[in-house]
């Protein structure tokens, strides 16, 4: 298999205002001790994604107590919504709930590291016109770019 990178997407720890005004806002990543996460939990190993964040220049893995653990993303986001705990997603992803102050953001100064994306193809001498085009195509729409 061929892994080609196509980009490093921005994520963001979030939680509601209701969470916020109940709970307060972590003031460290040393304060997460005290509040409460939804954990996104991993279909394939039954494990929950480690919350993670950048500390002086090195990534630290924190535990958070958690209230609920949780498998789609929509139930992720919408289990926040409600004010039940602390997420961390790609920032994409709660775009419009942070313009629209659904949820706010946590921790700026600490933000988890970027998820990685990429693209794994078959390893093949004449790679299919088709498949480059795609994979082409991604990486265009990843930078911001238009697709030609």
């Amino acid at each position: 298999m061929i892994g080609r990178h196509l980009v490093d997407l921005p994520q963001v720890t979030c939680a509601s205002p209701g969470y916020v005004e109940t709970y307060g806002a972590p003031l460290s990543v040393d304060d997460l001790g005290r509040h409460q996460a939804i954990n996104y939990v991993s279909r394939t190993s039954g494990k929950p994604f480690p919350f993670e964040f950048q500390v002086n220049g090195a990534v630290q893995e924190v535990t958070i107590p958690t209230a609920i653990s949780v498998f789609g993303a929509e139930i992720y986001t919408a289990s926040a919504i409600a004010g039940i705990g602390i997420i961390q997603v790609p920032r994409y992803r709660v775009a419009k709930e942070l313009q629209q102050k659904t949820l706010c953001e946590l921790l700026p100064e600490n933000l988890p590291p970027p998820m990685p994306v990429s693209v794994l193809y078959p390893h093949n001498r004449h790679l299919s016109p088709r498949v480059r085009v795609f994979v082409d195509w991604l990486k265009e729409i990843f930078e911001g770019g238009t697709p030609g």
